[in-house]
């Protein structure tokens, strides 16, 4: 049948039909060949069972070729002699089940049953070296092409010269050449209009992720030039979180990444001498509320080392355990009158103030002490 089908027009189509005829024909010789193993047909084999069952899983694997190139166009003389030796292992079946024990059958049987399983395992042993060799091949054809890409990104850089756009050299800023790389960045940092085409990029929608971050990583001193127009472009990213993370409890690594840039790109022009405490804060208390942004929300707490932040990640948790503020703060007031000590409670902390903040807000006012009879009152922290 698997013969007759090698030119056929009828039978299952395509080549996922065409492997269910090798599955009676497998199944019948694997049972054969078990049944015979099981009656100790082969028991005079070196090595007993065991070298029955491996020569026997070797020999399923022969029929399993022979099967396939038996139903296939053969173009190669290595395909016609495993088509043909199905008809040999079949032979060899017959003599096993047939004939009686004798050196002749024994004979027969080695030559047919024996050779075929040892050439099964040499077959096993020759897919994996050609796999082995494939991956081989795939591996230096991935690093012949990626040295080719670099070669050509090198020639576009050479291309360029030093008075091209500015935009043009983002494109080489993590180029994997160390020494394009550092050129690169010399370039852009020597540019005496730098900081003008920054700001100008910083405001189109295609080139401010570049640029944002180029002053991140790279700018030698993003300051007082950039602060403005860096603060429209993190106004307009922080406008767009509600509708893109709405209803999330996390952000996307996406918009992440994207935020990271703005952060770290604000951070540097916060140290240069620009104002960006504005947008810090309120980068700060929108990702507050996201499980994954702890990381962000240190780096801003970082870029603000003047101010207290007593809803960072780290005073939230304290204020949870009871332990970063006290109920309130208690004012002693002495009176001279009766040289007796009144003490009265005054809690001033309003929303987001930390204690200091509200000691400090209670020391400039009155705190709304009631005023207490006397010659004298004094006001102790």
């Amino acid at each position: 049948m698997l013969s007759l089908a090698r030119h056929a027009h009828w039978g299952p189509e395509g080549p996922v039909g065409g492997w269910l005829l090798l599955v009676p024909y497998l199944s019948m010789a694997a049972a054969l060949t078990a049944v015979l193993i099981a009656l100790g047909t082969f028991s005079w084999v070196p090595g007993g069972r065991w070298t029955c069952f491996s020569l026997w899983v070797g020999l399923l694997i022969t029929f399993a070729v022979s099967g396939y190139y038996s139903m296939s166009p053969v173009e190669t003389k290595y395909e016609q002699c495993a088509a043909l030796a199905g008809w040999l292992l079949l032979a060899g079946c017959v003599v096993a089940v047939n004939a009686a024990t004798s050196i002749g059958a024994k004979t027969a049987i080695i030559a047919t049953l024996g050779f075929g399983g040892v050439a099964g395992w040499l077959q096993v042993a020759v897919w994996l070296s050609e796999y082995s060799n494939e991956k081989s091949q795939l591996a230096e054809n991935q690093i012949a092409r990626e040295h080719e890409f670099q070669d050509r990104l090198e020639a576009d850089f050479r291309a360029l010269g030093k008075e091209a756009p500015l935009w043009k050299y983002f494109g080489f800023m993590y180029i994997s050449n160390a020494e394009i790389r550092k050129e690169c960045h010399e370039i852009i940092a020597e540019r005496e209009d730098r900081d003008a085409q920054l700001v100008h990029y910083l405001g189109d929608e295609i080139l401010a992720s570049d640029a944002t971050r180029y002053i991140g990583e790279f700018h030698p001193a993003p300051g007082l030039v950039l602060a403005a127009a860096f603060a429209r472009r993190s106004d307009l990213v922080f406008s767009r979180i509600p509708k893109v993370e709405a209803g999330a409890d996390q952000i996307s690594e996406r918009s992440y990444a994207d935020i990271q840039d703005i952060i770290r790109a604000a951070a540097r022009i916060q140290k240069g001498g620009g104002d960006l405490s504005p947008q810090m804060e309120r980068w700060r208390s929108t990702l507050r509320r996201f499980k994954n942004t702890t990381e962000l929300v240190r780096e801003i707490d970082q870029s603000l080392p003047g101010q207290t932040h007593a809803d960072s990640p780290r005073a939230l948790a304290r204020e949870r355990a009871g332990l970063a503020l006290l109920p309130s703060i208690f004012i002693p007031i002495l009176v001279d009158r009766n040289r007796s000590r009144e003490w009265r409670i005054a809690d001033r902390r309003g929303p987001g103030k930390s204690f200091a903040e509200s000691y400090f807000d209670c020391s400039r006012t009155a705190c709304d002490v009631a005023t207490v009879p006397g010659p004298s009152l004094s006001l102790a922290a």
